[in-house]
């Protein structure tokens, strides 16, 4: 018995570990657009010395600062969450997998729509509008992964207001943010 408690342990921690490693890739990603988008892209066409280092350098600079400003708005997106009595019995670790995960493939769909930018300029006009209708769908995913797992019918309502009022004020911010020129 206590010997297959453990096994769940070790897979929930290599569970952790492989969403964490795609998160990271999925960051650097995006990191390679927004340094290509900060002017540094010109380096891509020459792949070698110091103009190829710097477009890397910034490339991973931009994805720890996106995950970092991830895990910081995750946190304290999770502290505003748990000060609703419906959602006690979602778990925090849990949450945060779930969250993780799925941000995975928020990154990979933001970063491809990013690079129809070069197929198409005009694309930028859309960027923040297509970028937060999937920041919802993503969002509407993990609520219902989340739903599924940890609340019941009763509380599912209730713990939806919980995760959505959050997550409004957190991306009118970002609107707001982007349309003053500061995203």
């Amino acid at each position: 018995m206590q010997n297959s408690n453990l096994m769940v342990k070790k897979s929930d921690g290599t569970g952790d570990a492989i969403v964490l490693l795609f998160l990271s890739l999925s960051f650097f990603l995006l990191g390679m657009f927004r340094a290509f988008e900060m002017g540094n892209g010109q380096s891509t066409i020459f792949a070698s010395g110091a103009a190829g280092s710097s477009y890397w350098t910034y490339a991973i600079f931009m994805a720890v600062l996106g995950w970092v400003a991830f895990e910081l708005v995750l946190r304290l997106y999770y502290f505003f969450v748990s000060l609703s009595i419906y959602t006690f019995t979602v778990p925090k670790k849990r949450a945060f997998y779930v969250f993780r995960t799925v941000f995975i493939f928020r990154n990979l769909v933001v970063a491809g729509v990013s690079f129809l930018l070069f197929v198409n300029p005009l694309f930028v006009l859309y960027l923040q509008l297509m970028t937060l209708v999937v920041d919802f769908l993503a969002f509407v995913l993990a609520f219902s992964i989340i739903n599924r797992k940890y609340l019941s019918e009763l509380l599912a309502p209730f713990a939806w207001r919980a995760f959505l009022r959050p997550f409004l004020v957190y991306e009118s911010i970002v609107i707001a943010l982007g349309m003053g020129g500061l995203l």
